[in-house]
């Protein structure tokens, strides 16, 4: 796992996954928190290809003091939602919400979006949530590609939606609030994202519909990009 050889380390965390062993999943606990990140990072994968680790102990390194371990925490654990749903679930929403750092909240909405594909019980809160963390206000922009505003949190929650409505249906009150949320963001990506999530819609509404019929009106007919008429040119 501290081989100077990125291929060595992680062949080392994958053999440590499938010895299912206590030994090994410590090992892997233990580079999850190494100040390497190479070495972080093989933990990562090494957790994720284990059957069956400590959720728990999982869970806690969501919330560790150093920020790369929260990142790939996060991001290990959506790998066994089947474990402990609630407790992963809540987690992931938990960091999505509160976490300072942009990475840990971006990997936590697309671990939300691999969870949200096998999630049994908790589909309709991880929907909710990743709506809500969709706002105008929430999620700053925090990139810019060809001059156009980006956003790589919200980015990953609009993809997280798409997983979301590719397995389960939204309801009327949760396509409003997609539609309020991300047809006319800012970052053209998400907008994207936001559409295919309507198209896969198996029922609208028809007000929900000429509420996404408007929106899309406003934004073709501005002259001005929505990113500038909302105040926003950073």
């Amino acid at each position: 796992l501290r081989s100077s050889d990125e291929s060595k380390r992680i062949e080392s965390a994958y053999l440590l996954a499938v010895s299912h062993d206590s030994k090994s999943e410590s090992l892997l606990f233990e580079a999850l928190e190494d100040d390497s990140e190479s070495t972080r990072r093989a933990g990562c994968y090494g957790i994720r290809a284990s059957i069956a680790p400590d959720v728990e102990r999982l869970i806690k390194l969501t919330r560790a003091k150093r920020v790369s371990t929260r990142r790939m925490a996060v991001y290990a654990l959506g790998a066994h939602v089947l474990l402990n749903e609630k407790e992963v679930v809540a987690a992931l929403i938990d960091r999505l919400k509160l976490d300072k750092d942009d990475l840990v909240r971006s990997n936590s909405a697309y671990t939300l979006g691999q969870v949200v594909r096998q999630a049994r019980h908790y589909a309709t809160e991880i929907i909710d949530a990743l709506i809500e963390r969709l706002f105008a206000g929430v999620e700053m922009n925090n990139t810019e590609v060809a001059l156009m505003p980006r956003s790589t949190v919200r980015q990953s929650i609009a993809y997280a939606l798409v997983q979301a409505s590719a397995n389960h249906e939204f309801t009327e009150q949760q396509l409003s609030n997609l539609i309020e949320a991300g047809l006319d963001d800012s970052d053209r990506y998400v907008q994207g994202l936001t559409v295919e999530v309507l198209r896969m819609a198996n029922k609208i509404g028809k007000q929900t519909l000429d509420r996404v019929l408007t929106v899309l009106s406003r934004t073709r007919l501005s002259q001005t990009p929505v990113w500038v008429e909302g105040g926003n040119t950073d």
